[in-house]
């Protein structure tokens, strides 16, 4: 006859913390929130850069942030490590032609720039996460090129426009850059 019966439960439990990053360009920095399960956001750190930081893109394996940074006589395209916490580290950044945003390629090998006022899309050199300053190749668009994404198997890009409200698709060549 059981007098006892015991049950024991290992639930493995992972709370994993979920940051925000917001590019604040008039500032010239970049700030870390923590997201509460209530929604709320609570400010951890600042990361302050030389220039104002525009948009913000993650590495394909959650390490890096890349960003535009923009001053009066350059553009730059600035690397950060995500540390313990996702505290931002400033790794480095060099120069690019013109200014803009974007994303980096699924290989993590180029970062693909769109430019709205230039009305042009650029492919960039990454290497060990940060920008060479080589520029691979750069297409004229039509006018507005406003954001830019890559397919989840990182062969095309898609660059949408406001003028005309048109989508142009690209192929991505990881072994050409083009």
């Amino acid at each position: 006859m059981i007098k006892f019966l015991l049950f024991i439960f290992i639930i493995p439990f992972t709370h994993a913390d979920q940051y925000f990053y917001l590019s604040k360009k008039s500032e010239n920095l970049i700030e870390q929130y923590l997201l509460k399960d209530n929604g709320d956001l609570h400010l951890l750190n600042q990361l302050s850069i030389s220039g104002g930081p525009g948009g913000l893109t993650l590495s394909p394996d959650g390490k890096h942030l890349y960003f535009s940074i923009s001053n009066e006589s350059s553009s730059e395209l600035g690397t950060a490590l995500l540390g313990d916490q996702g505290k931002l580290t400033f790794l480095g950044k060099a120069a690019t032609a013109s200014g803009g945003s974007g994303t980096i390629s699924k290989c993590g090998r180029f970062y693909l720039k769109y430019n709205y006022k230039a009305t042009s899309v650029s492919v960039l050199e990454m290497k060990d996460n940060l920008h060479t300053g080589r520029q691979f190749q750069e297409i004229t668009t039509t006018k507005n090129p406003h954001d830019i994404g890559v397919s989840n198997d990182g062969a095309l890009v898609f660059v949408p426009h406001n003028e005309h409200n048109r989508l142009y698709q690209f192929s991505l060549n990881p072994d050409s850059s083009k």
